[in-house]
């Protein structure tokens, strides 16, 4: 799922910051914050120059909800784990052609 939101993001003109347990970046992410290690909120507003996340595709919640909260600029947007797989599956049969 994370993958295809990036490539997705990605064709789509956006900068992605991934979020993950170690620094590594095997999903193509233009950043990543490792989430044992560094604060999330802090790292982003870092990466955007102070703004904040426009939008925040959430897949694992729980401990992460907060601090994904708090990494969105005023107005941003969270889409959850449910969302994200019904987004990814609008796009995926919007786009095909027979």
């Amino acid at each position: 799922m994370g993958r295809a939101a990036i490539q997705i993001a990605h064709w789509r003109g956006a900068r992605v910051i991934g979020a993950g347990t170690s620094h590594a970046n095997p999903s193509g992410a233009d950043a990543m914050i490792d989430t044992r290690t560094q604060d999330m909120p802090s790292e982003v507003r870092a990466l955007t120059e102070g703004r904040g996340a426009d939008l925040a595709l959430d897949g694992v919640g729980g401990s992460l909800f907060e601090p994904v909260l708090n990494s969105l600029r005023k107005g941003g947007r969270r889409s959850p784990s449910p969302a994200i797989r019904r987004w990814l599956a609008s796009i995926w049969w919007t786009s095909i052609t027979v």
